[in-house]
């Protein structure tokens, strides 16, 4: 049957789909890179790929601008914290008792890995903010 094809993560084929329903998805936010999509067309399949491009009103937006702020604020605090470690006397202070300084390393390490992946999400949610997906067909 003709219409536009596409496999979940689950592994579940979906479709036929008319253009409408297709273009639904896709402002859905239901279809992404990665996925593997095909229009039949007559008896013939059409590999489909999307893509993501910048949208430049979408850039300036107050969504993506409030995932920039906060990402902004990820990284200070993080710059923060590394130069909280830096201090001089934040080492003597330290050096006093093992038990500190691994509860100050336990504490530092969570917290950084924390960081770290905040701003691994809200690279991800700036750019989903920022961008749309279009499908191009090969």
């Amino acid at each position: 049957m003709d219409g536009y094809y596409y496999r979940d993560t689950q592994g579940k084929v979906h479709g036929p789909l008319d253009d409408c329903e297709f273009e639904e998805l896709q402002a859905r936010g239901l279809i992404h890179p990665g996925m593997k999509i095909w229009r039949q067309q007559a008896g013939s399949a059409f590999r489909v790929t999307p893509k993501r491009k910048v949208i430049v009103g979408r850039v300036f937006s107050a969504r993506a601008l409030s995932q920039l702020c906060e990402l902004v604020m990820i990284l200070f605090a993080l710059g923060c914290l590394l130069f909280a470690f830096s201090l001089p006397k934040l080492r003597e202070e330290l050096s006093e008792s093992w038990g500190t300084i691994v509860f100050f390393m336990c504490l530092a390490a969570v917290t950084i890995s924390v960081t770290l992946f905040s701003i691994y999400k809200m690279s991800q949610r700036l750019q989903d903010a920022s961008t749309e997906v279009y499908c191009d067909e090969v």
